[in-house]
């Protein structure tokens, strides 16, 4: 199947596609466009971007054809042997996995909108992408002539995102016969040299981990926003990173973001794009992918994103704790871990994975997920007396299942982990795995093996402390939509709920500019709105504290085996 490629109008946003299909030899052909995309896992329908649609002969003869779904179509060949469709796609998500067009840029993510046939999907597949003569293009797609791109087959071609762009950065450097490509598209102002050798260092590290990579080139395609934004979706041979704006970039803190999301990305040409769940070899892109795994696919990269970074030294050890704090928080100020285990919310990705849902009934495949992984890094390492780890057990399943293109399932996973260790862990996976449970008491004790401890410390936001309830500023500190509410507080009691807003807290607020001052009384007077009319209450702090948060911190005074076992955690481990 070939495809063309281009924008008439790029400032209305649509791009034109025409896909041309050859040598047809059925009387019908189901025509499909996917309806989610490999890295989100959840059903999107991008059929809802199609504008115009059309189908024709090769002397350009309409063909008959039906919408037989949302995203299939029913083509009538009996009277033609070759078809080409011709139609726009709205390309208006400027995000890390979608599509967008204007005049600066024409950016796609095949999967969105190149429609294709289920009996050619592993034929070659080719495109023309037409931009103007003097932009660059970026992707890791072969060339083969100008503007001409080939991939292997359908599930390379919607693997490989392709930006072109008036303005672009380019810039690549080398480590273990493996070369990387940096692509930045908008406005960056960093020192670039300093970004190339922050990638080398966790790029470096994770290949000498793996000891190899199923790639011999990769790229980073960086889309710097023009407004505070973060994203990154995997690929096996290239990430797209969206992140902003340029201003927020020059920030330690978004700079460190930046970082952080490379490194999690570039993880995953092992874990899911090489190591993948049985459920997902081969990806099905007309129907959901079930499988109760997430906190492998998602939630170990997560942990080892973070955790190259505290290897490599690009973090110190206080910056990586403050790390697994940000996660911990995130797990036991969720009541969500109390009703769904890890693996039931990795299922249900498919229902409510990237929303907030309805209020504590799911944890996260991303955060649970990282401190299951971490909980399982630990146990090895103590049970193997810092012989053996987590990267042992990458190591087996990208050698054993991902080079050997089999998926694994759950007990897979369990097997591998006691293999390495010697050790049972039906606990780790009957318990904290298969189940709704509080993850610290676990934590705590697998930290304590690498001389680490878990502290109860009270929130330094009034409003949560005294009141029980999170507050997120909607405009301009006038409006604040509650995002918590912990379960009889103060804020429980008095009527408030998740998605309510207040709109006034005393007339203090609009004299010092700081909400949680009028949090910090014991009494404080609230109105909000509660969808249909607006309510008061008189709140009365109870002299109990909520939202208390856990603070990881390294014990002063390690044992010797405490500082073995830490020392080969946080080391190269090489």
């Amino acid at each position: 199947m070939h495809y063309k490629i281009f924008s008439q109008s790029p400032h209305t946003h649509f791009i034109n596609i025409e896909c041309t299909i050859d040598n047809i030899d059925k009387d019908e052909l189901i025509l499909k466009l996917p309806v989610w995309r490999p890295g989100r896992y959840e059903r999107v329908n991008f059929a809802k971007n199609i504008g115009s649609f059309n189908i024709v002969d090769s002397h350009g003869h309409d063909v008959p054809f039906y919408k037989k779904e949302s995203s299939i179509w029913v083509v009538d060949t009996k009277t033609a042997s070759s078809l080409k469709i011709i139609y726009t796609y709205f390309a208006n998500q400027p995000d890390a996995g979608a599509c967008f067009c204007n005049n600066e840029i024409l950016y796609i993510n095949p999967i969105h909108c190149c429609v294709y046939l289920d009996e050619r999907m592993p034929m070659q597949h080719t495109m023309d992408f037409i931009t103007n003569d003097d932009w660059q293009t970026a992707t890791s797609l072969s060339k083969d002539t100008n503007n001409f791109y080939v991939a292997n087959d359908f599930h390379e071609l919607v693997d490989s995102p392709i930006i072109a762009a008036k303005q672009m950065q380019h810039h690549s450097y080398s480590t273990h016969n493996t070369l990387f490509h940096i692509w930045i598209q908008g406005e960056f102002e960093n020192d670039i040299e300093k970004l190339i050798a922050d990638f080398k260092l966790f790029s470096d590290l994770q290949l000498k981990v793996m000891r190899d990579i199923p790639v011999s080139e990769y790229h980073f395609l960086i889309i710097i926003t023009p407004h505070k934004f973060y994203h990154g979706v995997e690929h096996l041979k290239s990430t797209v990173l969206a992140i902003g704006n340029a201003e927020e970039l020059l920030k330690d803190e978004w700079y460190n973001e930046l970082i952080g999301v490379a490194s999690h990305e570039l993880f995953h040409v092992w874990n899911v794009k090489t190591i993948r769940p049985a459920e997902m070899l081969p990806y099905k892109y007309d129907t959901e992918n079930y499988a109760a795994t997430g906190y492998v696919y998602e939630g170990i990269t997560t942990y080892y994103g973070d955790l190259f970074l505290a290897r490599c030294e690009y973090l110190n050890h206080h910056q990586y704790l403050e790390e697994i704090n940000t996660r911990l928080n995130k797990h036991y100020h969720n009541e969500g871990r109390l009703n769904y285990s890890v693996m039931q919310s990795s299922f249900d990705t498919w229902l409510d994975g990237y929303v907030p849902g309805v209020p504590g009934r799911k944890t996260s495949i991303y955060d649970e997920g990282s401190l299951i992984a971490l909980i399982l890094d630990l146990h090895i390492i103590h049970y193997s007396n810092a012989t053996k780890s987590l990267d042992d057990v990458m190591r087996v399943l990208y050698n054993d299942f991902g080079k050997n293109n089999l998926g694994y399932k759950h007990h897979d996973i369990q097997r591998v982990c006691e293999n390495i260790a010697g050790q049972s862990f039906a606990n780790i996976f009957n318990n904290l795995i298969e189940k709704n449970i509080s993850y610290e008491t676990a934590l705590d004790q697998a930290l304590n093996f690498v001389g680490c401890k878990i502290t109860l410390v009270q929130s330094k936001n009034s409003c949560e402390k005294n009141y029980g309830m999170k507050l997120i500023d909607e405009h301009k500190n006038e409006r604040w939509r509650v995002t918590a509410v912990q379960k009889n507080s103060p804020a429980d009691i008095g009527g408030i709920a998740v998605n309510d807003v207040l709109t006034n807290a005393c007339y203090s607020i609009i004299c010092d500019n700081n909400i949680n001052h009028i949090f910090d009384h014991d009494k404080c007077e609230v109105y909000f709105d509660s969808y249909i009319k607006q309510r008061y209450t008189e709140l009365h702090a109870n002299g109990k504290t909520f939202f208390d948060m856990l603070k990881v911190e390294s014990i002063e005074t390690k044992t010797e085996q405490q500082t073995k076992l830490y020392n080969y955690w946080l080391g190269e481990r090489i």
